[in-house]
């Protein structure tokens, strides 16, 4: 008699069970379903910022280009200006000495 309660006990609580962890897989179900929705929404957001990124990178590289171009110019330009003043210093050496003579 006890093994036959026990079932009829099994019987109609197994169905309760089942019904229970059947709500419970759904609704975990449905919570990771969000999480991975977010998830793919700061994806796209990561990958937009990451193409920011790459763009300011390019910018800032076309920049320091554009800087270390114009520096180079003032360096041969500079270098330049001391030639001439070194070869007009020789000038002016070689005509006092023609004048000398």
């Amino acid at each position: 008699m006890a093994k036959a309660v026990k079932e009829a006990a099994w019987r109609l609580i197994l169905p309760e069970i089942r019904k229970i962890v059947r709500e419970e897989i759904e609704s975990t179900n449905k919570r990771i379903d969000e999480v991975n929705k977010r998830i793919v929404e700061v994806n796209k957001r990561i990958d937009d910022m990451n193409r920011k990124i790459e763009d300011m990178r390019v910018l800032m590289d076309e920049r320091f280009k554009a800087v270390n171009d114009r520096l180079d110019a003032l360096r041969d330009r500079f270098d330049l200006e001391k030639e001439v003043v070194a070869l007009q210093a020789r000038v002016r050496e070689l005509e006092s000495k023609l004048a000398a003579h």
